[in-house]
Formats: structure tokens, C-alpha cells, sequence
């Protein structure tokens, strides 16, 4: 689901193969057919029709193939404008879930702004690196960070090993693999980065439990923190999904199907 500038909202429909425009009452604006099969995956409105998501693709050459994760910008009808990001790993078995979810949707966060600006940050356990592109795809932005390696707990790695599980065998009907957490905790979570149209940049800190975001301006200037309070003690940081705007901040579950809750906080500064 895209919300964009008029207060309507697309959604993305993979299975009918179609783009659904919603009014903010409900009510159905327009129905857009595609022939893509590349549904983006995450995708965030970036002004002028236009948003940008993540996808999974098979590269082959000769004898070769490989997963590619790429981040790009598409149309409304989901045609690629451009690619802003590539992870690209040799394909050994597309069924070892681990491998494959954290060389796709588990590789970069990312967002963008109503003016086009668009924010990646490559998912790394050691390094912090935030990379800003303005409408012509040129950096203008770039902020490192140094914060300490922190691993997780035996507890951690198992609650959000059936955490994982749980969420794919509910998304996966027959689903019969085992995701396996890495034993560090991201620098920056996926789905870490929110640009709230008011020129900041929310990233949500990897290595605390629970919820801090570290908010920088465009020009990289670490303006303030902001720890997140009131969440139910065993929804941490990387349980919920996010999105920030200039007036609030939304979290909901990554298991919707056992435990469907959501967050809304009023941002009041």
C-alpha cells in the first residue's frame, strides 16, 4: 500500500496483477492492469506519480545465476525507471531461506521523500552507511556512524527465530524451512529509513532492543534522538514495521496473523 501526495492510496495487488487507487474514505478512484511481475516489495511514495520498492530477480549468464535484490523507481503501472541499488549473490538454493531473505529484503534499507529524494542504506552488522540521491539520481548525502557490534542473546536469536517462522509459515501456506537469525544486531534495521517530508531523516538504531531513531537533517547534522515508550515489552525494534510523516509515527506487527497490533504516537515537536 503507497499512500501519495492527495490523500489517496495505491495498492499493490500481485496475485490480480493490478495497481488499486483508493480515495482516504475507501471509496475505489481507479483500477491500473499491469503485465510486470516485478511487484516491488516495501513501496514508498516519492511524488509525482511515481514510487519507489524493492524486488527479487534470477540474473543469468552462460551457466550462472544469480539473486539480485534491487531497489528501483517505478511508474504507476509498474514500469522500472530507474535502479538505484543491486545486491547481487551467487543463487546456491533458493530454498535456504536465511541465505535468501538476507541477501534480498534483509540487504538495504531505504526511502524516499515527496520531492524525489531518495534515501539507502546497504544492512551491514559492522558498518553504518546512509546514502541520500536527489531527483537526477546524484548523491548529495552520505553519513557514517560508528557505534559498537552488539550481538544478540540465545533468547533473542530464538524468539525471533520463531518470531520469522511464524510470519512465513502464516504469509506461506506449506512453508517447511527454517530461517536462522544472525547472531549480531543490523546497525540500521530494514525498513530502518523514513524521511518525514519535513527535511529529516528518521533511522531506526539497529543495536538497541528497544525502539530509538537517530533523526539527521539533509545535510547529515545528527539533530536529536528519539526513544519510542509505551510499546508492549516483547514488541522490540525488529518486530514492528514503521512509518514516520511530519505529525505521527505508525507500528505495526510483523506477525499480523497472531498478534495484529498497532502503534499510532503524535510527534509534538
Amino acid at each position: 500500500m503507497v499512500p501519495i501526495n492527495s490523500g489517496s492510496f495505491f495498492v499493490l495487488d500481485k496475485s490480480a496483477q493490478r495497481v488499486t487507487e483508493f480515495g482516504n474514505d475507501g471509496s475505489l478512484i481507479d483500477n491500473v492492469e499491469t503485465l510486470s511481475g516485478s511487484f516491488p516489495s516495501w513501496p514508498v511514495n516519492c511524488g509525482s506519480g511515481e514510487f519507489i520498492g524493492g524486488f527479487t530477480a534470477i540474473d543469468a549468464s552462460g551457466n550462472d545465476f544469480n539473486l539480485a535484490y534491487r531497489v528501483c523507481s517505478f511508474t504507476i503501472d509498474l514500469a522500472v525507471i530507474d535502479t538505484l541499488f543491486t545486491n547481487s549473490v551467487p543463487l546456491n538454493d533458493y530454498s535456504d531461506i536465511t541465505y535468501t531473505l538476507s541477501n534480498t529484503i534483509y540487504s538495504c534499507a531505504f526511502t524516499a521523500d515527496t520531492m524525489g529524494n531518495v534515501f539507502i542504506a546497504p544492512i551491514s552488522t559492522s558498518e553504518y552507511s546512509i546514502y541520500g540521491y536527489d531527483t537526477d539520481n546524484v548523491q548529495f548525502l552520505q553519513i557514517e556512524n560508528e557505534l559498537p557490534r552488539i550481538g544478540k542473546s540465545s533468547a533473542e536469536i530464538a524468539s525471533e527465530a520463531e518470531r520469522i517462522n511464524s510470519a512465513l509459515r502464516a504469509r506461506n501456506p506449506g512453508y517447511s524451512g527454517s530461517y536462522t537469525p544472525c547472531e549480531y544486531r543490523y546497525m540500521i534495521q530494514p525498513q530502518g529509513l523514513h524521511a518525514d517530508n519535513a527535511g529529516r531523516l528518521w533511522v531506526l538504531r539497529g543495536t538497541s532492543a528497544n525502539p530509538v531513531y537517530d533523526v539527521y537533517d539533509y545535510q547529515g547534522r545528527h539533530l536529536f534522538e528519539v526513544s519510542v515508550m509505551g510499546l508492549h515489552p516483547e514488541d522490540t525494534s525488529d518486530v514492528l514495521w514503521w512509518c514516520i510523516s511530519s505529525q505521527k509515527i505508525l507500528a505495526f506487527s510483523i506477525d499480523p496473523v497472531n498478534e495484529p497490533v498497532v502503534y499510532v504516537f503524535n510527534i509534538t515537536f
